[in-house]
């Protein structure tokens, strides 16, 4: 089975990205400010209109940055580092960490870049393919 989708990476802060970065590093040819440019997308372009996506961007990050800012989302007691997640005996762990980057290795993967926090880097091979 062939699991077929699209992503698009935002900054949280509503502030400029530098530089815009697809999988291709192609640009969609879009007029957009760095508040607005996606961080990374999936594809060789995205789609962004305006008018109806700036607001609902506006509107996540305000959200984000006060429900952030007032809300633990992670107690120290539950937080497990990533080199000690071998330990675990759980088949599934729920991770908390930051996307660095995001690439292409070959038609059926995907690496992904992480920091968890403790700061440490990480690499990941994710499958494109969903069997």
């Amino acid at each position: 089975m062939f699991f077929n989708s699209s992503w698009v990476l935002f900054s949280a802060e509503d502030a400029e990205v530098g530089g815009n970065m697809s999988d291709n590093d192609s640009d969609n040819g879009g007029n957009l400010s760095g508040k607005f440019k996606p961080y990374r997308f999936s594809g060789k372009n995205h789609s962004f209109d305006p008018v109806l996506e700036k607001p609902i961007l506006r509107e996540i990050r305000s959200w984000t940055n006060e429900y952030m800012s007032s809300n633990s989302v992670i107690h120290k007691s539950s937080y497990t580092s990533l080199k000690e997640a071998h330990t675990v005996h759980s088949k599934e762990i729920d991770l908390l960490v930051k996307i660095i980057k995001v690439f292409e290795r070959d038609e059926f993967n995907w690496e992904v870049r992480i920091k968890d926090l403790s700061q440490e880097s990480w690499t990941l091979t994710v499958n494109k393919l969903k069997f």
